[in-house]
């Protein structure tokens, strides 16, 4: 199995983070299975199965299982930041924004 530290982690979920608008998961498939081969296509579609009988949104699953397969809570918590982080980021900036503006 291939090992992978937080920050890789953190940098493939922020690729797939700051590229989808809306659904994710194409992007997310392309990101991990193509471009970072992190899984194999059967792996990847293995664990979204599992992810998406669990509530919440499928690419946050996605995002802690990978994380915490690869690299155990921390991990999980760099994907899923990664993941998120640069999206809030903008929308904080848009937001600060607008308020300056309007």
């Amino acid at each position: 199995m291939k090992t992978l530290t937080p920050t890789e982690l953190f940098i493939s979920f922020s690729k797939i983070g700051m590229s989808g608008f809306g659904g994710v998961l194409p992007w997310a498939r392309r990101t991990l299975v193509e471009q970072d081969k992190i899984l194999t296509s059967e792996e990847f579609s293995s664990i979204l199965g599992i992810c998406q009988i669990v509530p919440g949104p499928n690419i946050v699953n996605l995002a802690v299982c990978i994380g915490s397969r690869f690299g155990g809570a921390k991990g999980a918590f760099a994907a899923v930041a990664g993941l998120t982080l640069g999206p809030i980021c903008i929308v904080i900036l848009l937001a600060l924004l607008y308020t300056h503006y309007n």
